[in-house]
């Protein structure tokens, strides 16, 4: 009987303490006091239409998707609830330790005081000033025409010119480089002897040259030449033409 009741104290004992235990658990929870998401319980981020807004901080993609955060629609503010633009920084520099590209395009039709763009003919960034288009200062210096610069001049073997308000590049050659184009007539030549043998006679002329200038024509004569049917006929007339060494392109 003894043995009895001790176990009879002990499993009341332990209901006591399993309900004095539920009952501290109870107590501890607070329920609120309107619907979600209002009320003083933190809002879980959903699906639904409803805005919504956290206090702390958001981490996404901790798992390493491909795509980490896309934004279907509307505008994205940082440092501004009310941005004015597709990504709108406000009180911040914008850093990047990558490269930033800038896609190709055309000049904006009705531009902004501090918009920029890449003008994809002159290959450059220019800035609008409130009136015209300028070229930034991170804009690599062109030479005429926009095509290329003095790098790539001195690159391909050529030397920077000014001709007025335009640089363009010399070349020592007959022709300008691939992708490169003629820049006005600026040439030198190196005049050329040129004879033959007509009816028994010796004939020949001597081009004139000229040295580096805006000359685009290529000096010229004209003698006459052996035929190749044979003196019975009348001699042919031939050019002797002068060899161009050097040439200026853009």
């Amino acid at each position: 009987q003894f043995s009895q009741l001790t176990k009879s104290l002990a499993f009341i004992v332990s209901v006591l303490a399993i309900s004095l235990s539920l009952s501290y658990f109870v107590l501890a929870w607070t329920e609120p006091t309107v619907a979600p998401p209002s009320g003083n319980v933190a809002t879980p981020l959903n699906v639904g239409a409803t805005g919504q807004t956290k206090s702390g901080g958001l981490w996404l993609n901790t798992s390493g998707a491909a795509n980490g955060l896309i934004v279907d629609k509307g505008n994205v503010g940082i440092g501004t609830n009310a941005p004015g633009a597709k990504l709108d920084v406000v009180g911040g520099n914008v850093r990047s330790v990558g490269t930033i590209l800038v896609p190709q395009s055309l000049e904006p039709v009705s531009p902004v005081e501090g918009q920029m763009y890449y003008d994809s003919v002159s290959k450059t960034i220019k800035i609008f000033n409130g009136s015209v288009w300028m070229l930034t200062s991170a804009s690599e210096e062109r030479l005429a025409g926009g095509l290329h610069t003095p790098a790539q001049c001195s690159a391909s073997g050529g030397s920077v010119f000014t001709f007025g308000a335009d640089k363009f590049c010399r070349f020592s050659g007959a022709s300008c480089p691939s992708t490169w184009v003629q820049y006005r007539g600026y040439s030198t030549t190196v005049g050329a002897s040129c004879n033959s043998m007509c009816n028994f006679e010796d004939t020949r002329c001597t081009t004139s040259s000229h040295t580096w200038s805006d000359n685009g024509a290529i000096e010229t004569c004209s003698y006459a030449s052996v035929n190749p049917r044979g003196n019975n006929y009348a001699c042919l007339t031939s050019t002797c033409t002068a060899s161009r060494t050097e040439i200026g392109c853009y």
